[in-house]
């Protein structure tokens, strides 16, 4: 399969194959941040795993490269690389 650069809405070049990854860290970092707001909204505190994997799918979600930050950090639900 033929990879396409294209530029994003940050002016940077996007591979195409990284357009699914972002799209996914996108939707998960959503559904982490709402865990937590309702979390503080209920008067918990959110667990260190929700807080753990919002801020890893927000790094993803903003990175040029999200597949290198899968290959390169542990994930928070599992603890392992």
């Amino acid at each position: 399969m033929r990879r396409h650069d294209r530029t994003g809405p940050d002016g940077l070049n996007l591979r195409e194959d990284t357009v699914p990854l972002r799209r996914q860290a996108e939707e998960m970092r959503d559904l982490y941040a709402n865990e937590i707001a309702a979390a503080v909204h209920e008067g918990r505190t959110p667990t260190a795993h929700q807080l753990a994997s919002w801020v890893r799918y927000r790094a993803m979600a903003a990175s040029d490269d999200p597949a290198q930050l899968i290959q390169t950090s542990s994930s928070p639900e599992t603890g392992r690389s």
